[in-house]
């Protein structure tokens, strides 16, 4: 269930991450090859002896860039040549081609084919990466996602953050990272992603043709399940006090965490800006069912919205650099990434904090109310926060998907209280826009 919560954030990340990239890769390519249609190809003949940027619905790279490649599309194959960088943002990416510098790829799902060799790098994040047999990354892989099958060749260390793991290839350094099971994963939640992507069994294995060279060959920081240790080859080595902790403890450990720091942001709240959390907590109060809807409208249209808009923005720079030959894909780029991201932080800290600081203040404030403590000082409304602020650990606590549930509804509340503020705010700008009548 936690990467079911994780995995649109983690997507939404990679899409802004490619907007980034590209901004970055293009930012000294004036007179980039910018390609754009529903259907975009470069044939085997073909050679761009520039940097190319390519938008469509279906990419396929068969010939030669010699500077770096932007690639973007639901579907996005290269099997050519990039002498320069290549960063890829896609449904469905498939890497069988040769990039002399480093590879980035943002994407549900990725296949580097055995033909492929990259010549510095490789990041991925993402639903799930495969690396064939005889796939080369000729530096260090960095992977984020749910799953990753390592079968190629990496020449030095592996970085994870996954929640499956398979290595039957060689890596040349060490292999180091995270491989988390939660023992509450039922694999359901997968159904939810558009497309078939083959499932790896969860947490870590290591096939015995796996090759690993490093002195520190594995470093599991967390597996929060409290499974045996997985049969390991001799020459493997795990860090006795990061490994197999137990359920119960992470459990503590991460709501423990989540309190204090959901505490020391509530404070900062309510001595900064407390009208305005007393407005939302006053929401809440009076239109609970009215704020959950709310919350749940906007996050789906958030969710829904986003990735179009992030498609625009890559069309408005793909126009623009038509019209004006590339001189102005950089500002596009700069400045919509930059509102993008800005609109994106935002609303990912309302929905993660702020929600939640709003619903336990009003818990805590009304069991004050009812022991008939008087709640008016900065330190009272702190009492409170920190008073529900405990209640809704303890409850999100609870196994068995029912803490999860509880945490999925208090968002949904505490956003639709913050829509209820926006909308309040906006309507005031309006009447304040009218002007008042006057005698004749």
């Amino acid at each position: 269930m936690n990467q079911k919560r994780s995995i649109w954030a983690t997507r939404l990340f990679l899409l802004a991450l490619v907007a980034v990239l590209m901004f970055g890769v293009t930012g000294t390519a004036y007179a980039s090859d910018i390609r754009e249609g529903d259907v975009v190809i470069i044939g085997e003949d073909e050679v761009i002896d520039d940097d190319l940027i390519v938008g469509g619905q279906r990419v396929e790279i068969y010939g030669t860039i010699t500077g770096d490649a932007v690639l973007a599309g639901q579907t996005v194959i290269m099997n050519g040549t990039v002498e320069g960088s290549l960063a890829i943002g896609a449904q469905v990416a498939e890497v069988n081609g040769e990039v002399a510098g480093s590879m980035y790829i943002g994407a549900q799902q990725v296949e580097i084919g055995e033909d492929a060799v990259v010549g510095r790098n490789f990041y991925f994040g993402g639903l799930s990466v495969e690396l064939e047999p005889g796939s080369s990354i000729s530096r260090s892989a960095y992977l984020a996602g749910y799953q990753a099958a390592l079968n190629g060749d990496v020449t030095d260390d592996v970085y994870v953050g996954l929640g499956s793991l398979l290595v039957s290839g060689s890596v040349g350094g060490n292999l180091i990272g995270t491989v988390t099971v939660d023992e509450t994963d039922d694999g359901e939640w997968v159904g939810f992603f558009p497309g078939m992507v083959p499932l790896q069994e969860t947490g870590l294995r290591i096939d015995d043709a796996a090759e690993i060279v490093g002195d520190n060959l594995l470093r599991l920081e967390e597996v929060v399940r409290d499974v045996p240790t997985p049969d390991l080859p001799d020459q493997i080595s795990i860090e006795p006090d990061r490994v197999a902790r137990s359920f119960a403890a992470n459990r503590i450990r991460q709501r423990t965490g989540d309190f204090l720091g959901l505490l020391l942001v509530g404070m900062l709240l309510l001595a900064v800006l407390p009208g305005s959390i007393q407005r939302m907590r006053g929401f809440v109060e009076a239109k609970p069912f009215p704020s959950l809807g709310w919350g749940l409208l906007a996050i789906v249209l958030f969710f829904v919205l986003l990735p179009a808009v992030i498609g625009v923005l890559i069309l408005a720079a793909i126009i623009g650099g038509l019209v004006s030959l590339g001189t102005l894909v950089p500002e596009i780029l700069g400045l919509g990434g930059a509102a993008l991201f800005a609109v994106f932080t935002v609303f990912s800290f309302v929905m993660s904090i702020v929600s939640k600081v709003v619903v336990a203040y009003l818990i805590g404030r009304l069991i004050l109310v009812r022991m008939k403590q008087s709640v008016e000082t900065f330190w009272m409304k702190v009492g409170a926060l920190a008073l529900g602020l405990v209640l809704y650990e303890l409850v999100r606590a609870i196994p068995l998907g029912i803490g999860w549930v509880v945490g999925m509804l208090v968002t949904w509340i505490g956003v639709g209280a913050a829509v209820f503020l926006v909308r309040e705010f906006l309507s005031r700008e309006e009447m304040a826009e009218v002007p008042a009548d006057t005698e004749a």
